[in-house]
């Protein structure tokens, strides 16, 4: 019974997997397992040592498997003879389209890790690590029907990953197990979870809400949890763990949303000025990380309580969907197609539009003074050609962006250095010095 694999390659045209309890540190492994959530600080920009910004992107996913056996749910995670198990993801992806493909999970869906490495950290923390040769796949478990092998999409690779028919029977084992346990009514995800009408902002409190209106320019939503009118939620930081996270919501999902807070939230990595420009905000009921949302499928017992309040008055239903179209309205964010009504059930997620490329500002001359930036300036090239010289185009918002950091870093007295992606630093030229080539 106690039948260990001796390696991470193919046995007669079988993986062995490990059982995350069972799994031993400094052992190339693979691993079938269950998306739980994110861990922090979410997604993050890896630096070599000379300082540069890659295009490597790392996000670790909290994962369980059978392991956890009998225990509730909400103490997965907090159970001490359990391993707290992470399994990290890589991906090398050239800016400005950075981030598409890393995974956007919801819990449950099924993860398979092909020959991390095995690290233990105080006893009960399982990191497993990315390598060079490492690949993982995942599947979506939000489906009436168990996910197969056609269901695997390889994170890392273009192609459809390798897989065998046992590969099948695995994966439904893990989707019963994760399905039965999520729609138990005696279950609950959170042992901290709360509705919107019995908030206190005095403990950690977690919430379960549907997705109505989005302002991703503000890093705004407009949720509910159907215990009470909606609430406009800020999502602000970590800020490219944000970016991501605004590219892949859509209306009509259902989020976890992890110790919510009255307050702005901020983290470690941000600075002074971003700190100061959220205590400056208004209009926001609820503060959270962007790294402590995570996507819930519609099975859950969770949301099909929530999901059964809404379907249970109409009146609050159309009343929430108004206050949307007025948040949507008064926001400027594009019109959308008209919501299915009355429905609590979240529809399948289309693909986001393409945003249309802005066109080129006009090329300052010689001595001008920089332009001030717009009230609401686009996203556009942070470059523009004068000549034979590559110069900053100053109506992007990066470009605003970066004027931002340079003012904090000297404000600070702090020493800072300017790139490009290749890693070649930037001349400041001019009478004063002002323009960076």
């Amino acid at each position: 019974w106690l039948d260990l694999p001796e390696s991470d390659r193919q046995i007669r045209g079988q993986y062995p997997y490990w059982r995350i309890s069972s799994v031993p540190p400094r052992k190339s492994v693979n691993v079938y397992t269950i998306f739980w959530d994110y861990a922090k600080p979410g997604i993050v920009a890896q630096r070599p040592y000379s300082g540069y910004a890659t295009d490597t992107y790392c996000l670790s996913l909290l994962v369980v498997d059978l392991s956890v056996g009998a225990l509730p749910c909400a103490d997965w995670n907090s159970e001490a003879l359990l391993p707290y198990c992470s399994v990290q993801v890589k991906v090398r992806q050239s800016p400005p389209g950075a981030l598409v493909n890393m995974p956007f999970l919801k819990v449950g869906d099924i993860v398979r890790a092909h020959r991390f490495s095995a690290q233990r950290k105080k006893e009960r923390f399982l990191n497993l690590w990315w390598r060079r040769h490492s690949s993982i796949a995942v599947a979506n478990s939000d489906q009436q029907a168990a996910p197969t092998v056609r269901d695997l999409q390889s994170v890392t690779a273009d192609e459809q990953p390798t897989a065998v028919a046992s590969d099948n029977t695995t994966m439904s084992e893990l989707w019963n197990f994760i399905r039965t346990a999520l729609q138990d009514p005696a279950q609950t995800i959170s042992n901290y979870l709360t509705t919107s009408d019995q908030l206190t902002f005095q403990t950690t409190e977690d919430m379960v809400v549907q997705v109505l209106a989005l302002d991703p320019s503000q890093k705004d939503i407009l949720v509910s949890d159907w215990f009470g009118p909606p609430l406009r939620v800020r999502a602000k930081t970590p800020r490219l763990h944000s970016s991501w996270l605004f590219q892949r919501l859509q209306k009509n999902q259902w989020l976890k949303l992890r110790w919510v807070s009255n307050q702005p939230k901020t983290d470690e990595e941000e600075d002074e000025e971003t700190q100061q420009d959220s205590l400056e905000d208004g209009g926001v009921d609820l503060y959270v990380l962007a790294s402590q949302i995570t996507a819930l499928p519609s099975w859950c017992n969770d949301v099909e309580i929530r999901a059964a309040r809404c379907r249970s008055d109409p009146d609050q239903e159309d009343a929430a969907h108004d206050m949307a179209d007025r948040f949507e309205a008064e926001r400027g964010v594009a019109a959308v197609p008209p919501r299915p009504r009355p429905s609590a059930v979240p529809a399948a997620p289309a693909a986001p539009a393409a945003p249309a490329a802005p066109a080129a500002p006009a090329a300052p001359a010689a001595g001008a003074a920089r332009p001030a930036p717009s009230a609401a300036p686009s996203y556009g090239n942070p470059m523009q050609e004068v000549g034979d010289q590559q110069v900053i185009n100053w109506s992007s918002r990066w470009a605003q962006e970066l004027q931002k950091a340079v003012r904090n870093k000297q404000r600070r007295g702090l020493r800072y250095q300017i790139t490009n992606i290749r890693g070649e630093e930037l001349r400041e030229v001019g009478d004063p010095p002002g323009e960076l080539v």
